[in-house]
């Protein structure tokens, strides 16, 4: 037997009966299954508050039609609020319209929103589908009709007018009535010229009428649409007393969530914005919970007025958010505190909850199981500690790292480290194990285990590895342990030398290093004046000693270790050599800095500094007849010795990493180390300060501060109030360790970040700053380091030297991993592969232009320009690859003015030929059409004018007389294009000659030409394609999540948004601070070619602007994409031809055989679209430019 419910109230009705001053709250059906889950949740949590209804959304074309159903069902007959559905009627069929208003009735719904809805995604305008609806008017005829006064049906009101109906006015305000004035748009683009829009007062009549209708046929109550100013509401009420319209008109309120948010919806829906308001928006923009806060002040003073004014209740759409809305209703006294406090948690305005990696929760029979409570993320599960992560990711972020220990990992190792390797125990080596189910563990172990003997190119049959060290001095330990008896003696570098602890610290009343409490050490040490180690004393405390182990490495040595001097004096006591490569191994592993391998019978290692991996050890071990049983004893030493079971996502984590090593760009950046380090050094020496060994020949150096009268420990205070971390270290000669007089300063953190030599020069300016102001305050409050703490809070120095380093790291270094060409400024060749990103910083750095080439003027034949008159004269091509090479994008055109005033334009493809023949370019691309503009006043091309002419021809053109061009003409795109293009080029002649020579002309989203160079890439650009765009940052997450949602075919995460853009993953497109489109460029390290494949992901724009926005950001993308050395790029299918059309049209086509080769496997099979990038065949350059070249006769001739 059917279930019966029991009919709803009607709003209607209840709007009757309840005082003025009630509200109701709309949500909209989430993508997932979490999300509805939460919705439901949020929905119960949020009736404690009373709203008289609640009211859901329907999908464009009924897209949501099913889920609609269920959550109005569940509102009402779950969880026990009046209930209102949206339906909407155009793009779909009537027989889904009238079945969905069966089920309401069968479900006992009896309240209606009758609109005839939005397009659906990707579609511009609404269509009426045959035998349906066409309009909201049709469908309230048809429910009265059919259903009779069942239903309590409201329908929308625009108190500005529909978006449709909004149009630009010329003529600005003065042009508008009274009555348009007070509902009018009015916003400034980029040059400050006032853009005024409004519906004017003939089709604001238009709307008012068919309101009217709406109401006649049987609307019961008006619910507006998006409106910011509590007078246009109440002018909007006025205006529907006059015709008539008495039925209730109920306020609907866009609460303020962020800004992104704010910006994007008054675009898209043409709303008039009060004066201030937007102002206010921007100061209030410094965290989320700021902007919230300034949404609940706007919210509570617009919603009064709107009461006051005589408003019967307000309905808020919650955009199924939460904290706003319940502060606005807290500020109205319609809520008390208690109510108020159940919403003040951290994750109230979380929007979805998410399964856990590679977990699903799966269900029971009846469907009904619950999300396992650990599946939620952490900004639910616990939002404290989700709080100081962040917290602690932007410290990383804004801060100068140059503590040498340090780094910052790839994307890749992160994952693995979040993965699900990290729940399987798998005590034992590979094969023979102590649990069962490690199949899939032993792979990625021996998978580990390859890679690394790989990175240091290490025979298998000659050396063995353990990887299961949990991290650097476990490792150190477990050899001692497996290789020594208790007690037995070993020697090792001093700690105030550059030693480690666990190379044997003891001091005169304690022994501190654990290897010093179970053995007996005797520490040597580095030379009193060179600093470098003393080999002689070493030699001759050794023959007196005779140690069973000679420890040889640091963690505070700047010079080049000699292992084969260790090596002879181990050989001559008869010890083992064992080195400590923490430090240097990823320059051991590139080459730039010599091999302990074929010196030393051990070698460990940490992964995490200069190798740029996850926390973690090895220890590589030689097979020799000396211990014939060592890879026994170590595997022993480390499990059951010392240790439990493995962290196996540390182990993943590090074959993912050894991948990297493996690769020249890795190479690349362990040189850029080096080269770091040496600049930091002689800028800190040429501004007078002492170094230890005067110099350094690796990735860190020591600055002593003795001669200053400082100790490490105020310097690194100062460094760290000023955002530079490093730290403190004892100095050759320092009487103890714990009052070390240097300190510390290692390159390879901030040479992940992108820094080359001219970056680390100011680094050494800060840091001599930080020195001087040490020295102020050490003078001002004494040489005790608490008052010289307490001095530095509020110390102006120091706080605006932190200001200018953090605006410095924001505005000149990138977030995370970032791939630049060598050519460039000398930067680092390449990223981390698996760091999952190409970073667009450097894509677009500098817009250059200036005079690189000069051109004969060229004649006028009949008053037509057949664009091959001009002859170019010379190119300057040094002053062009210089400015490509520092990573400009050169401005250039055919364009231009030689130093006497004559305006010259030579053919576009001969210009473009004989600059890329100059630079030696491997690739040509022609991609806009060349267009001959004529001054029809006097028959005349430009290209024959003086520029005074040109002058006059402005302000013709500006002002036209009447006649002269027609308003079709002075409106069509080559018009704008030429008048713009004619102001630019007026204003870069000066009374001295050219400042300016070339222009950009304007076709926004499009290449003039691109050449790949065969030391860098340099693009001729228009200007207006890349202003506005850049990377992304944690700030646009709502933004990008607004258009992913809109336009993106695949669910993203808000947490994984808000990641990627604090990694620098995305970047946006905006202009007038509306962000208009995104995207996400990933790199994929192939392991066969040691290539690098781009994958273009999640390229998405505004709601109906694809075709015009998008090719800015694919031009963007790629761009970068050629700078970080990808031989292709790739996209995904997608479930739209047009949009597979579009990438064709780019370029993209099904991958050949040899290009399936240099993608990784997550990119093989069907489904992708790869194109080429950096090198074409010299046939596709000569088809390339024979065809723009015809193109351009064609052009020529038509003029």
């Amino acid at each position: 037997m059917a279930q019966t419910f029991a009919d709803d109230h009607k709003i209607d009705e209840l709007v009757e009966k309840v005082p003025a001053g009630w509200f109701s709250f709309e949500y909209f059906p989430p993508k997932t299954a979490e999300g509805v889950e939460n919705l439901r949740k949020r929905i119960v949590k949020m009736k404690a508050l009373g709203p008289l209804f609640t009211d859901f959304t329907w999908g464009a074309g009924g897209s949501t039609s099913e889920l609609t159903l269920k959550l109005t069902s569940a509102a009402k007959n779950e969880f026990g609020t009046v209930a209102n559905m949206h339906l909407t009627c155009t793009n779909q069929s009537s027989e889904m319209t009238e079945n969905a208003l069966k089920e309401c009735k069968q479900l006992g719904v009896r309240n209606i929103v009758a609109l005839r809805g939005d397009p659906p995604r990707g579609q511009e305008k609404w269509t009426a589908t045959e035998g349906g609806f066409s309009s909201a008017l049709d469908l309230v005829k048809f429910i009265r009709k059919h259903f009779g006064d069942y239903f309590s049906i409201s329908v929308a009101g625009y108190p500005e007018g529909h978006p449709d109906n909004i149009e630009t006015v010329e003529g600005g305000v003065a042009a508008l009535t009274e009555s348009e004035k007070r509902r009018a748009r009015v916003v400034k683009d980029a040059s400050g010229k006032e853009i005024v829009t409004v519906c004017r007062d003939a089709n604001f009549h238009k709307e008012m009428v068919y309101l009217k209708e709406k109401v006649d046929a049987g609307a019961a109550f008006v619910i507006t649409q998006m409106f910011l100013d509590a007078q246009v509401f109440l002018e909007f009420v006025k205006e529907c007393r006059k015709y008539d319209i008495k039925v209730p008109i109920v306020p609907g309120i866009m609460c303020l969530n962020g800004l992104g948010g704010l910006k994007r919806m008054t675009e898209l829906c043409k709303t008039r914005v009060p004066e201030g308001l937007m102002e206010r928006a921007e100061k209030a923009n410094t965290s989320d919970e700021a902007f919230k806060e300034f949404g609940i002040q706007e919210g509570v003073a617009m919603c009064k007025a709107l009461l006051e004014g005589g408003a019967p209740g307000l309905h808020f759409y919650t955009l199924n958010l939460e904290k706003v809305v319940v502060g606005i209703l807290k500020g109205l006294g319609k809520i008390n505190d208690a109510q108020a406090a159940a919403f003040q948690a951290v994750e109230a305005d979380a929007k979805f909850m998410v399964s856990a990696q590679g977990i699903t929760t799966g269900t029971k029979a009846n469907g009904n199981r619950p999300a396992l409570p650990g599946n939620r993320p952490l900004v639910e599960a616990d939002p404290a500690m989700h709080e100081l992560v962040q917290q602690e990711k932007a410290r990383q972020m804004r801060c100068i790292e140059l503590i040498a220990s340090e780094n910052f990992t790839s994307r890749a190792v992160m994952e693995c480290l979040g993965s699900a390797l990290t729940n399987k125990y798998s005590e034992g080596q590979p094969g023979n194990r102590y649990y069962g189910g490690n199949e899939v563990i032993d792979k990625v172990e021996n998978l580990c285990k390859e890679r690394a003997l790989k990175a240091f190119s290490l025979d298998e049959k000659q050396w063995g590895v353990n990887v299961q060290p949990y991290s650097g001095s476990p490792a150190n330990f477990a050899v001692y342990t497996a290789l020594l008896p208790p007690h037995s003696r070993v020697m090792g570098l001093d700690l105030p030398s550059g030693g480690h602890l666990t190379h044997g610290y003891y001091t005169a009343r304690k022994k501190i290093s654990a290897t010093s409490i179970y053995f007996e050490s005797l520490p040597y040490r580095v030379h009193p004046e060179t600093g470098l180690i003393d080999f002689d004393e070493l030699r001759k405390t050794a023959l007196v000693f005779r140690p069973a182990m000679i420890l040889c490495g640091a963690s505070a040595y700047p010079r080049i270790i000699d292992f084969g001097k260790f090596r002879e004096i181990a050989d001559e006591v008869g010890a083992i050599l064992m080195a400590d490569i923490a430090h240097i191994s990823g320059l051991v592993a590139t080459g730039e800095h010599p091999s302990p391998f074929e010196h030393c019978d051990v070698v460990t290692t940490t992964t995490h500094k200069s190798l740029r991996g996850p926390r973690a050890g090895m220890i590589f071990f030689k097979y020799t007849e000396k211990i014939p049983d060592i890879k026994e004893r170590i595997d022993m030493a480390v499990f059951p010795a010392l240790q439990g079971g493995p962290h196996n996502h540390q182990i993943g984590a590090l074959a993912a990493q050894l991948l990297e090593v493996d690769t020249p760009m890795f190479k690349d950046y362990a040189r850029q180390v080096k080269a770091n380090a040496k600049t930091l050094a002689e800028t800190l020496m040429g501004k007078g300060h002492k170094l230890a060994s005067d110099g350094t020949d690796n990735h860190l150096l020591l600055w002593d501060l003795r001669p200053h009268g400082l100790t490490g420990s105020k310097v690194e205070k100062i460094c760290e109030a000023a955002s530079i971390t490093l730290n403190r270290n004892a100095v050759h000669g320092d009487a103890s360790a714990l009052s070390p007089g240097g300190v510390r300063v290692g390159a390879p953190a901030m040479t992940t970040r992108g820094c080359t030599e001219q970056d680390f020069r100011k680094i050494g300016e800060f840091l001599d700053r930080c020195c001087q102001i040490a020295l102020k305050i050490q003078a001002e409050k004494g040489k005790k380091l608490k008052d010289f703490e307490a001095a530095i809070p509020g110390n102006s120095e120091v706080t605006a030297l932190k200001k200018e380093v953090e605006e410095w790291v924001e505005s000149a270094v990138t977030a995370g991993f970032e791939k630049r060409n060598l050519s460039q400024k000398g930067a680092l060749g390449g990223q981390s592969a698996s760091a999952g990103l190409f970073s667009v910083r450097g894509a677009v750095s500098v817009i250059s232009s200036t005079n690189f080439f000069t051109a004969s003027p060229m004649g006028v034949r009949d008053g037509v320009d057949y664009m091959y008159a001009g002859v170019i004269r010379s190119i300057n091509a040094e002053l062009l690859q210089r400015q490509l090479q520092d990573g400009a994008i050169v401005s250039m055109t055919s364009l231009g003015s030689s130093p006497g005033g004559e305006v010259f334009y030579v053919s576009s493809e001969e210009l473009a030929a004989k600059v890329a023949s100059r630079l030696q370019a491997i690739k040509l691309v022609y991609i806009t059409r060349g267009q001959c503009l004529v001054d029809k006043r006097q028959s005349r091309i430009i290209a024959g004018m003086q520029a005074h002419d040109a002058r006059q021809l402005l302000k013709h053109l500006e002002s036209p007389a009447e006649g002269s061009y027609t308003e079709e003409e002075q409106q069509s795109d080559w018009f704008c294009d030429f008048v713009r293009s004619l102001r630019l080029l007026v204003s870069s002649v000066s009374p001295k000659g050219v400042r300016r020579g070339h222009l950009v002309a304007a076709f926004p989203g499009s290449l003039l030409q691109e050449f790949y160079t065969t030391d860098g890439s340099g693009t001729c650009v228009a200007q207006d394609v890349y202003q506005g765009l850049g990377c992304a940052t944690r700030a646009d997450t709502s933004s990008i999540l607004e258009l992913l949602g809109a336009d993106s075919e695949e669910p993203v995460e808000s947490e994984a948004v808000e990641a990627s853009c604090a990694a620098a993953e995305f970047f946006v497109w905006r202009r007038d601070e509306v962000v208009l489109g995104c995207g996400q460029l990933v790199a994929h390290s192939v392991q066969e070619s040691g290539k690098v494949v781009a994958e273009l992901r999640h390229l998405s724009c505004a709601l109906g602007t694809f075709v015009a926005n998008a090719p800015a950001l694919f031009a963007y993308a790629e761009r970068a994409a050629v700078l970080g050395g990808a031989p292709l790029m790739a996209v995904r299918r997608s479930q739209d031809p047009e949009r597979n059309a579009w990438f064709a049209s780019r370029g993209f086509k099904e991958p050949s055989e040899s290009q399936s080769a240099l993608l990784p496997q997550s990119l093989r099979g069907p489904g992708i679209f790869v194109k080429r990038l950096g090198e074409t065949s010299e046939k596709e350059a000569e088809e390339a430019i024979a065809a723009y070249a015809e193109e351009q006769r064609m052009w020529g001739g038509m003029v």
